[in-house]
């Protein structure tokens, strides 16, 4: 009996979900949203990750990690690999029985690391793909990541790169609230989200609550308020 693609989404939708939450709260060491191929290489080779291609697509380009016999699939590729969205395609008909023709209108393929962040030379970087409702990855497209790449394309890259707050939320669900909107419902939405983030066992209230809000202003306005050594954020929005 052959299933309907859109039960086989939800169930990728909701795996992906499960996976992200656990390996964000208890595997951060490796939860990385971007690294170069040969580092890929070498975690394979140092945490046993099993590494595989996806059929009909560049080998050079694309590549799928998984880091256990628990862990889900997760699709890799190239920075600047223009042909993502199909590579997801076939990732999802190939690994997830679906047998889709393309990405359905309600959903994006996202980099959860921007494109904007790379250069020419970084040729051997590879950014890890994401599916994603797209009214979600609207929001935070339009004021926050924009503005908050502009600032981090400002310091070199060197090496991996970790999954942040903001990289999570999107899989997990969560609207940013407009860049426009008074800075009370920013600190507001920072409250409701962290509430959450400690219901479901991903941080501590107090933790969560002043990452999110930390980010989320440099995001919007360029100014980072964390403390010196490495103690408890210190949340300014003057």
């Amino acid at each position: 009996m052959k299933v309907d693609n859109q039960v086989l989404l939800e169930h990728y939708l909701h795996e992906q979900k499960r996976y992200i939450c656990k390996e964000f709260s208890e595997e951060m060491s490796t939860c990385i949203i971007s690294t170069t191929i040969h580092k890929i290489l070498r975690h394979s080779k140092d945490y046993n990750w099993m590494l595989f291609a996806v059929p009909g697509t560049d080998q050079r380009s694309v590549i799928v990690i998984q880091k256990s016999h628990r862990s889900i699939p997760e699709l890799w590729v190239r920075w600047n690999y223009k042909s993502y969205r199909k590579a997801f395609t076939n990732f999802l008909n190939f690994y997830y029985f679906m047998s889709l023709e393309k990405i359905p209108s309600a959903y994006q393929v996202d980099h959860l690391q921007s494109k904007g962040r790379f250069k020419p030379e970084h040729k051997d970087y590879f950014v890890r793909l994401a599916l994603l409702d797209r009214r979600v990855n609207a929001s935070h497209g339009a004021g926050f990541e924009k503005s908050f790449n502009a600032t981090e394309s400002l310091r070199e890259l060197s090496g991996g790169i970790h999954m942040d707050w903001m990289a999570f939320l999107k899989i997990y669900g969560v609207t940013l609230p407009s860049k426009r909107a008074p800075k009370t419902k920013w600190m507001k939405w920072a409250h409701e989200t962290a509430l959450l983030m400690e219901k479901d066992g991903i941080d501590i209230y107090q933790l969560a609550y002043h990452g999110i809000l930390s980010v989320l202003q440099l995001g919007f306005t360029g100014f980072y308020s964390g403390s010196a050594d490495a103690g408890p954020y210190v949340v300014s929005l003057k």
